[in-house]
């Protein structure tokens, strides 16, 4: 079902300008990492607190658990844990950061992290390892999703030929490639949203990477990964799956209307049914999403986050 639902914006600052990586735990708590800082806001973003680990690191991604412990990492491989007063070196792996990368925790004792596409880096019993034989020859990746102890899966950010899921369980690898449409041939192909409401259910955004851009969803169930439907003139921005009936993507589109291009943020939701698209105006400036159970937030690329209520959309 299509709408352009009624709902009332709260807006507001953030310290800086550009992409927001958000993460929010409830109305009032929650982490964003914006220009390389990260900040902390206990009263529902009216005011923010930058808690970077050391002067002059650059964080890429971060990832916390609840307000009192998280992990981030740097553009030049150094992982940081963050201990609920200060950040302290976790590891330094070495590795350069490429194109995607991601960190993602199942929960406050095991995670993963890729900074660049050669290694997978492994966190359990209170340190951090390589996880040996990762394949070779599908990155860069975007997409990681822990699913359970010791099971993740990652898919591949961009590729000329059709895109890749790893799964990884207890030490074996196993490649799915993704079926793809066959329109543009030679065009990049993007997957760079994956998530999961089991090991067994889980859904995939991608596109294709040319203008006009192509949406692909995908809907993996019994091991096997299948396209569902087509989004025309979108490129992706977020999934999440917080249960088997209620997953969100984030989609922003753009048609070009008498040689001007038009913007709408396509926000979807799974009721467990079917997609219901809720069509939102944002003049092209948001490029981040997050959501609760109760809010959307939406991060726009001029300094602002935009929080909706999504209690009556469902």
């Amino acid at each position: 079902m299509l709408y352009y639902p009624e709902y009332e914006e709260e807006v507001y600052s953030v310290p800086d300008n550009g992409v927001i990586k958000m993460q929010f735990f409830n109305e009032n708590e929650g982490w964003i990492v914006v220009n390389g800082r990260v900040y902390r806001t206990e009263d529902g973003c009216l005011t923010w607190e930058m808690v970077t680990p050391d002067t002059g690191v650059h964080v890429s991604r971060a990832y916390f658990v609840d307000m009192g412990h998280g992990w981030c990492y740097e553009r030049y491989g150094k992982i940081y844990y963050y201990n609920g007063e200060g950040w302290e070196l976790s590891i330094d792996t070495g590795d350069t950061i490429s194109d995607g990368g991601g960190i993602k925790f199942y929960d406050g004792e095991e995670g993963w992290c890729m900074i660049n596409y050669h290694r997978l880096w492994h966190y359990y019993g209170g340190k951090w390892d390589t996880v040996i034989g990762f394949p070779s020859g599908y990155g860069p990746f975007s997409g990681l999703e822990p699913v359970g102890r010791g099971e993740v899966f990652i898919s591949n950010y961009e590729s000329l030929a059709p895109p890749v899921v790893i799964h990884y369980k207890n030490g074996v690898f196993q490649i799915d490639t993704i079926p793809c449409d066959t329109i543009g041939f030679g065009y990049s192909r993007f997957l760079p949203y994956i998530g999961f409401s089991s090991p067994d259910d889980g859904w995939g955004i991608g596109m294709r990477g040319n203008y006009p851009y192509l949406g692909h969803i995908y809907r993996y169930r019994n091991g096997e990964w299948e396209l569902y439907m087509l989004m025309n003139y979108c490129f992706p921005i977020f999934m999440e799956i917080l249960a088997p009936d209620n997953g969100w993507i984030a989609l922003i589109g753009n048609w070009d209307e008498f040689e001007e291009f038009y913007y709408e943020e396509i926000i979807m939701h799974w009721n467990g049914r079917g997609w219901n698209i809720y069509f939102i105006p944002t003049e092209g400036k948001v490029y981040s999403c997050f959501v609760t159970e109760e809010y959307l937030y939406l991060g726009a690329n001029d300094g602002h986050i935009i929080r909706i209520n999504i209690e009556n959309w469902r």
